[in-house]
């Protein structure tokens, strides 16, 4: 499954700002699975959300019986979910 990914810029000002930043971008990825967890949840699919802060940005997985469901007709549930993170996050 590919990950949705959440891309984020950052600055480069200093090693305390950017361990600052990684400390937010990390609970803001970890936010961003759970609404993802809970949306997948209310939509009774049988699918885990994993996530990992990098520094290429926030990726999330998505694992189970259902998976392949997001990935069906070229991705467009992928693309829809992407959609509503990007929104939201």
């Amino acid at each position: 499954m590919d990950p949705v990914e959440l891309e984020t810029s950052r600055r480069k000002r200093g090693p305390a700002n950017l361990e600052l930043q990684n400390l937010v971008m990390n609970a803001t990825c970890e936010n961003a699975k759970e609404f993802l967890s809970g949306l997948i949840s209310d939509m009774r699919f049988d699918m885990t959300v994993s996530a990992e802060w990098t520094e290429e940005g926030c990726h999330l997985d998505l694992h189970g019986e259902d998976a392949h469901i997001a990935r069906a007709e070229n991705g467009e549930m992928l693309d829809a979910l992407e959609v509503l993170l990007f929104q939201v996050y």
